[in-house]
């Protein structure tokens, strides 16, 4: 049975993902710091929270199916996350202005979403193990939310030492991402 250091491990490694795509946005953030740091901590902790619910589920239905496809369905939500970030940024340079992330609705969906995928595996490895799943999704929940926030406002803080090319390079970092955890997925 998993104790709560194992559930503190887990929570915190399955929020790093959340941390990183955080900071990036937080880098290329221009205004309304707190508010974008709330919502972005918002989503990723409430899908961080929600795919455990739905892996444990998901193990009585079609874990099988379901696992083969995320490493597939996070590449290509980070990386179009990121090619739209860096799509912008070249378009806004092109133009002559600063350019100015859209984080809306639709993006922290998407991003939630994309970035709490791994979390589907572990709501089926507490099913299998008995683990408590509610204890389990109120630490992912919260710890990704507290990560994401202090994420998103650490790279609000040191985005300015790549002022010129932070878009670029923040969406660079999350196709990286994106391709990380589907080479971790895939092959380990």
């Amino acid at each position: 049975m998993l104790n709560y250091f194992d559930l503190t491990v887990i929570a915190v490694g399955v929020s790093l993902d959340a941390f990183a795509v955080a900071a990036c946005w937080g880098a290329s953030c221009r205004k309304k710091v707190a508010t974008s740091a709330l919502k972005t901590a918002l989503s990723f902790g409430f899908f961080q929270a929600l795919m455990p619910v739905l892996g444990w589920f998901a193990l009585f239905r079609a874990a099988d199916v379901i696992s083969v496809w995320v490493p597939w369905i996070v590449l290509i939500l980070l990386g179009g996350i990121g090619c739209k970030m860096i799509w912008e940024a070249v378009q806004a340079r092109k133009d002559g202005i600063t350019p100015v992330p859209a984080i809306g609705f639709k993006m922290l969906i998407i991003a939630g979403l994309a970035v709490s995928l791994d979390a589907l595996g572990v709501g089926v490895s507490l099913a299998l193990t008995k683990g408590p799943l509610l204890t389990a999704i109120a630490m992912m929940g919260g710890f990704t939310f507290i990560i994401s926030f202090a994420g998103y406002v650490l790279g609000r803080f040191f985005g300015h030492l790549f002022e010129r090319n932070i878009e670029i390079i923040g969406g660079v970092a999350i196709i990286l991402i994106g391709c990380k955890i589907f080479i971790e997925q895939m092959f380990f």
